[in-house]
Parts: C-alpha cells; structure tokens; sequence
C-alpha cells in the first residue's frame, strides 16, 4: 500500500459550523463531504457516517 499525504488529495478547512438546514444528501451535486474527528479511527479514516453539507 502507498501512503499519500491527505493534503495533497483535499482541500482541507478547519472550525467548520454548520445548521441541521446545510446538511444534503449524498450524490447531491451541490454537497460537500464533510469528514469529521469521528471519521479517523486508530490513524484510519473511515467514511461511515459522513455527513454532507451544502458547497454555498
């Protein structure tokens, strides 16, 4: 397996809020996934439970 840093594959942005009215579902064109503290177990991340919110 090939590690890569994550910075080089996103665009990563810190203290992200957000209203319950932001959330959208995934395969939305106009959503973004949102990973959160969650989303990283023992140094992997994982993808169960993402959240998606609204790009504007």
């Amino acid at each position: 397996m090939k590690l890569v840093r994550l910075g080089d594959l996103i665009e990563q942005i810190r203290g992200i809020s957000y209203k319950p009215s932001f959330i959208r579902q995934k395969g939305d064109p106009n959503a973004i996934g949102l990973l959160r503290a969650n989303n990283i177990k023992n140094n992997i991340l994982t993808f169960d439970d993402l959240i998606y919110v609204s790009k504007i």
